[in-house]
């Protein structure tokens, strides 16, 4: 194939790229669309039916039964705008019961300890289901197969996505680097895979122009303010080979399909992270967020999925909403520390509250949102 050619499949690529961007730019509390307009680029979970999550098949409530219930919550709950702006992890002075990352420049606020490190090790198998594999990106899966090929997971935890890959895809060489003391304590080298600490938000500790495939998911949704998201891209950049595919994969804070008591976490929880500086739309701010920050990126590829929560319309959707439900429960109850006093909640009322709302997603159908956007580096 000629060059011209080459150039006019990249430049079509990337316009289909920009077109999906118009997609997923959409008001995030609007379910996602259908895939007709931009199928080449956009596909739903394989698991759930396109009606599954259409308003049509919802268990409806009458409005007044919502209007009431948000009323009565609205009285058991009063948001702390302090609390969602101050709470330091790390102070000594605070009571909290769990153990945190002592990385002053990190905003993640998921703590580091043995039940954080499990339930993220569950929330890989979840997401291996959901997107049908543990690779999205359709060249690093070419370049997956040659022994040169060199791996970087950041924000890798204990190593459960590169132990996947890597019995597929054995030739390669894997790196893992994560902030977390508890996760590379504990985990599990092999004769290919090595894990080192490393912060995306300072400088990894690698040369740069060294790796083939770069992998990052969900680290901007609970980690990265805004305005440290170019610098994270550039970083990911700088360790990437010239025409290396770079994979970033994140959820969308936000519940579709929702009942009364999950709307009023759902508001509270969006408003104590923007007031700290965190993006709660930032798997459908990837696309221009990456365009935004890499001006010479060369092709786009992106895939989102849509992921029930403790229901599901079939057996197996039903198994991936059970799976989903319990990772995404242990992952508010994790935020316990911080959301109990956002919400004016006792710890026990926060638990109980929790429950609550677990239950609830069953009835109202509920589900959320993850984006993967895969692109090629030019330098």
């Amino acid at each position: 194939m000629g060059a011209s050619s080459s150039k006019s499949k990249r430049r079509a690529n990337n316009h289909a790229a920009r077109q999906h961007s118009t997609v997923v730019g959409m008001a995030p509390t609007d379910p996602l669309p259908p895939p007709e307009p931009v199928i080449a680029y956009y596909s739903k979970n394989p698991y759930i039916d396109d009606d599954e999550v259409s308003d049509s098949q919802s268990p409806q409530i009458e409005s007044p039964d919502i209007i009431s219930m948000l009323d009565h919550a609205n009285s058991m709950v009063s948001f702390d705008v302090l609390a969602a702006t101050s709470w330091d992890p790390n102070n000594e002075n605070v009571e909290n019961f769990r153990t945190y990352h002592p990385i002053s420049e990190s905003s993640y606020l998921l703590p580091d300890d043995d039940a954080e490190q499990s339930r993220v090790e569950f929330h890989h198998y979840m997401l291996r289901i959901a997107f049908d594999g543990d690779v999205v990106c359709p060249a690093a899966k070419i370049l997956l197969q040659a022994e040169s090929c060199q791996v970087l997971d950041v924000g890798c935890a204990q190593g459960s996505w590169m132990h996947s890959v890597s019995a597929a895809y054995p030739k390669a060489r894997y790196f893992g680097v994560d902030i977390s003391s508890e996760a590379l304590t504990n985990a599990r080298e092999a004769e290919n895979i090595t894990f080192s600490f490393g912060n995306v938000l300072e400088k990894l500790p690698f040369e740069s122009n060294t790796f083939d495939f770069v992998h990052q998911r969900q680290v901007f949704h609970l980690g990265v303010r805004k305005d440290q998201t170019a610098s994270v891209i550039r970083e990911l950049m700088r360790v990437a080979k010239p025409a290396a595919w770079i994979e970033l994969v994140e959820l969308d804070l936000f519940f579709h399909s929702i009942g009364p008591k999950m709307e009023i976490f759902h508001k509270s929880l969006h408003t104590a992270l923007i007031k700290r500086g965190i993006d709660p739309t930032a798997g459908t701010s990837l696309l221009p967020n990456v365009q935004a920050h890499t001006p010479v990126a060369g092709n786009i590829d992106v895939k989102s999925v849509s992921v029930p929560l403790n229901w599901g319309a079939t057996e197996r959707a039903a198994v991936l909403g059970r799976k989903h439900a319990l990772d995404a429960k242990h992952a508010i109850l994790a935020l316990e520390d911080w959301m109990h006093r956002v919400m004016g909640m006792s710890r026990e009322h926060y638990r109980v509250y929790v429950d609550e709302i677990v239950e609830e997603w069953a009835v109202s159908r509920a589900f959320m949102s993850y984006h993967c956007v895969c692109f090629q580096v030019r330098k």
